[in-house]
């Protein structure tokens, strides 16, 4: 009797020993669980998830991603695929608490066999804790951390979830992570559309994907899918009949076809702003949605449209061309259209962003912007088209524009200010006198000054909208001697030019270089009235869970008077109605641009808009020494492009909508001759805008005519003055 009580007291104390010591084990594994680091937080944790870009209405430009997953709902998941991937991989899954403690005996046994560790003996929830700590290291320290891992996924979700979680996050082979990219990659379809047959034999492939992949080998996919079906029928899940059935039932193993990529260089463009602003991770892994600005109408016209003039050149016989568009909205700033170049697949250098040329003529804009702003003259303005020389400066280019009759070479400003008006004289009588027998090469052999000339003839006296229509180059160097480089560079700064501008002579020819997006931004503020907006290229951006990383929100800023921008439109539409740019004429359409052409006819220029519509066109070649061909100017070949790109969306316009007219403008009818009011007596006559109070108020006298239109009294002014 007394050893029965002993026993009993030692059994009790035994139990209360153990039930400490158990207390003491679970508290101790309580501190380290709470304590112990791991790779991810359940509270922050996402999965690696594609990002798609869309275009402004929704259309899919293209996917990024380093794992191609894409994540779907519970509800989205037929209960077929999840009874699958429990009774293949976790018959236990709804019962345990995170560990099925016989498949882990089973899998030690195992594994003590083996001597290493060969069978891991995981539950769903175990092998999610490893997919989302992203470690596959079988190590004792690695096991012990999933393990507390694997603990706080079940405390934290539901069964449901966790298996959500699980699908989402699998490797099934090739380049499919979860089951909807495991769907499409095998079976060309949504995850939603699966039937019992594509169910099982997706939930076998988990295992080991290499081994089972149905496109290499499908006898042992078709096994393993056997193997499935029969484990759903132990577990209840289905019947024996609808397994045979599903085992019966053809399976067709294709792909769904993959997302085709558009606008490709507008896509790199917004890949290196995304990178640039989150970064590697959460650009392609970070499932987000991009709405970017794009129009997939308007980019499939643009290039199209440069297409189009390629393939006219090689009808013409003349070499292939590359170039660059660019259609933005000046209102808002968003890019409606890039095209880099003719063939993405050839060469992925984006010409109208990462081209830096030289514009030519077009840099006029910023030119005669200037000069009206300044209060430094008006349109009707009349100035000499006449030789000149500047001296001790050194050929840079010369500039070609047939469109305007003009040739000019580029220059460096060294001494010009210091000149006076006779010693100019002396010089022009010089040059005028060996203009007859002598090119202006040869000119430059002989004498130590730069020379422009004209392309063929001068043009005698010219007002500054027929310069600014006719791109005339001697009027532009002489208005940019008046005004100064430096005021010149600061307009262009000012108006959205970024690349770095040298302050000479020439700047007013285009002898800088810049790039098709600034130079289509920077003049974007004249539609608008003087407001300017930065280009933008991104609507917003969500994440795949909704939350919101960026919205496009509207900030123009003005860098002009509204008045002077309107002079500017009301010039550049003459250009476009009676210039170099008649090309781009869309009747019943108010259009202003201005072309540019540049040395030996290398590249092309026209910018052209509408209160709605601003779009750029750059031709060329990548190598810039590489000219175009004879007379290819930027009238001729960039101007026809730009109404390939435009027409169509034009001309749908019911009510064309008009420039703005500032209350301070008014208009005058003139005397081209004079640049004063016009008269009965007066041949021809336009009307011409002004800021009121700069308009003219003298009528023409046709007395003083033969004294005012003396070139050979007056070839020492630049500016004729009344």
């Amino acid at each position: 009797m007394k050893k029965f009580i002993q026993f009993i007291k030692n059994l009790f104390i035994f139990f209360c020993v153990a039930i400490v010591i158990g207390i003491c084990v679970s508290y101790l594994l309580i501190i380290i669980s709470n304590n112990l680091r791991f790779d991810v937080e359940l509270d922050t944790f996402a999965p690696n998830v594609l990002t798609r870009v869309y275009d402004r209405n929704g259309e899919l430009l293209g996917e990024l991603f380093a794992e191609k997953r894409d994540i779907v709902s519970i509800d989205s998941i037929p209960k077929d695929l999840i009874y699958a991937v429990v009774s293949a991989e976790d018959q236990n899954f709804f019962e345990h608490n995170g560990f099925d403690v016989t498949a882990m005996l089973r899998a030690i046994i195992r594994d003590i066999q083996a001597m290493k560790f060969k069978e891991g003996g995981s539950t769903i929830s175990q092998q999610l804790a490893k997919n989302m700590t992203l470690k596959t290291q079988k190590r004792m320290s690695r096991k012990i951390k999933e393990a507390f891992f694997t603990v706080k996924i079940e405390k934290k979700y539901s069964k449901m979830e966790i298996i959500e979680l699980y699908l989402n996050q699998v490797y099934f082979g090739g380049p499919a992570w979860g089951v909807q990219e495991a769907a499409g990659y095998y079976f060309g379809k949504d995850a939603k559309d699966l039937n019992l047959a594509e169910c099982s034999m997706l939930a076998g492939i988990i295992r080991v994907p290499a081994y089972y992949d149905p496109y290499k080998h499908f006898e042992k996919a078709k096994m393993r899918q056997n193997y499935v079906l029969k484990r759903m029928v132990e577990d209840g899940y289905i019947t024996i009949e609808q397994a045979e059935e599903a085992l019966k039932q053809e399976i067709i193993i294709k792909r769904k076809p993959s997302t085709p990529r558009k606008a490709e260089y507008f896509l790199d463009y917004i890949v290196k702003y995304l990178i640039d602003q989150y970064g590697y991770a959460k650009t392609f892994n970070g499932g987000l949605n991009v709405q970017t600005t794009l129009d997939l109408k308007i980019q499939e016209k643009a290039e199209e449209a440069l297409r189009l003039a390629n393939q006219r050149r090689i009808d013409e016989e003349l070499p292939e061309i590359q170039g660059g568009i660019i259609v933005m909205d000046p209102n808002t700033g968003q890019i409606l259209a890039m095209v880099g170049g003719l063939d993405y697949e050839t060469s992925k250098w984006n010409r109208a962003v990462q081209a830096p040329r030289q514009p030519g003529s077009l840099f006029k804009v910023f030119l005669y912007t200037a000069y009206l702003d300044n209060g430094r003259g008006t349109l009707s303005d009349l100035w000499y088209d006449t030789p000149i020389a500047f001296p001790d400066i050194k050929v840079a280019i010369k500039e070609e524009e047939p469109d305007s009759n003009t040739m000019a070479l580029s220059i460096s400003d060294t001494e010009l200010k210091s000149m006076t008006p006779e010693q100019l004289k002396e010089w022009e009588d010089a040059v005028a006198d060996s203009l007859t027998d002598t090119s202006s090469e040869e000119i430059e052999d002989q004498v130590d000054f730069w020379i422009p000339t004209n392309y063929q003839n001068f043009s005698g006296i010219v007002n500054i909208r027929k310069a600014i229509q006719s791109s005339i180059n001697l009027i532009a160097i002489k208005v940019t001697h008046s005004i100064g480089p430096e005021l010149v560079v600061s307009y262009a700064y000012r108006m959205g030019i970024k690349s770095p501008l040298k302050p000479v002579m020439s700047v007013s020819l285009g002898s800088n270089e810049v790039n098709l997006l600034e130079t289509v931004s920077a003049i974007s503020c004249l539609p608008t009235g003087g407001w300017r907006n930065e280009p933008v290229a991104i609507l917003s951006i969500t994440d795949y869970k909704g939350k919101e990383y960026e919205k496009f929100i509207k900030k123009p800023k003005q860098v002009l008077d509204e008045r002077t921008a309107f002079l500017m439109n009301y010039a550049l539409m003459g250009v476009v109605q009676f210039g170099s740019g008649w090309r781009a004429n869309i009747p019943g359409h108010q259009i202003a641009g201005k072309t540019g052409t540049t040395n030996n006819f290398t590249d092309a220029w026209f910018v052209g808009y509408t209160p709605d519509y601003i779009c750029g066109i750059f031709i060329g070649n990548d190598d810039p020494s590489e000219s175009l061909g004879d007379q290819e100017a930027g009238g001729k070949v960039a101007a026809p492009v730009w109404k390939d790109v435009m027409f169509d969306f034009l001309k749908d316009i019911e009510d064309p909508k008009k420039f703005n007219v500032p209350e301070d403008i008014v208009f005058r009818e003139i005397d081209p001759t004079t640049g004063l009011l016009a008269t009965q007596e007066s041949k021809t006559k336009y009307l011409e805008a002004y800021i009121k109070g700069t308009e003219p108020t003298k009528y023409s006298d046709y007395s003083k005519k033969e004294e005012t239109r003396s070139l050979e009294d007056k070839i020492e002014l630049f500016k004729i003055k009344y």
